[in-house]
């Protein structure tokens, strides 16, 4: 799976650098750095939350942006020459940070059960933090360690997000049915890749 991931990440982060290229040259312009864009998915995703209920559309909104600023950060990182596994670390906690704070929106809401929410956020933790740990283990580093999550976490929190859209827009909920299969397929992922540390 690790291979898997490299490969899907190296296909797709050229193609991602050029659409964005116009984008990244004006915040470049403007010294705006990747960090910057980072942390400020998280002030957006808490506003995303003060306004799920009375604001869904406006919440949707916002949502969007954050994925844009998610898919930028990385993009403007590289055309800064400031990529770094540190600046990884911080855009993998952040995207988790990010998240936890988009699934407590829809538990608030009652979008989702609470013990569901739970069960989605300990399974995405786990699955990067066991993911990051094998690829500590194998990956040389410019930093401490190297905070790879890889490509499968997060397509599935994407899919979670386009999910959320869905219902807004089409007023179609399957954010349940939906949690319930993010979740069994990180817990499989998370024991995959504990096993592999372990035998590795």
């Amino acid at each position: 799976m690790g291979y898997l991931d490299e490969v899907t990440y190296k296909k797709i982060k050229p193609y991602q650098d050029k659409l964005l290229s116009p984008v990244v040259i004006v915040l470049s312009k403007l010294h705006i750095t990747a960090t910057a864009v980072t942390y400020s998915s998280i002030i957006l995703m808490l506003f995303f939350v003060f306004n799920i209920q009375n604001h869904p559309q406006l919440s949707t909104l916002l949502l969007l942006i954050v994925i844009l600023l998610d898919l930028i950060d990385g993009t403007l990182a590289r055309f800064q020459k400031t990529s770094s596994d540190k600046g990884k670390f911080i855009d993998v906690f952040n995207d988790i940070l990010v998240f936890v704070i988009f699934i407590w929106g829809l538990v608030y809401v009652d979008y989702l059960p609470g013990t569901v929410g739970v069960a989605v956020v300990f399974t995405l933790c786990f699955s990067k933090i066991m993911r990051i740990t094998y690829n500590l283990l194998i990956k040389k580093t410019d930093w401490r360690f190297k905070a790879v999550a890889g490509f499968l976490p997060n397509l599935f929190t994407y899919l979670f997000y386009i999910n959320y859209v869905v219902l807004v827009f089409f007023d179609i909920n399957y954010l349940l049915i939906y949690s319930i299969l993010f979740s069994v397929v990180l817990f499989f992922d998370m024991v995959a890749f504990y096993y592999k540390i372990i035998y590795k």
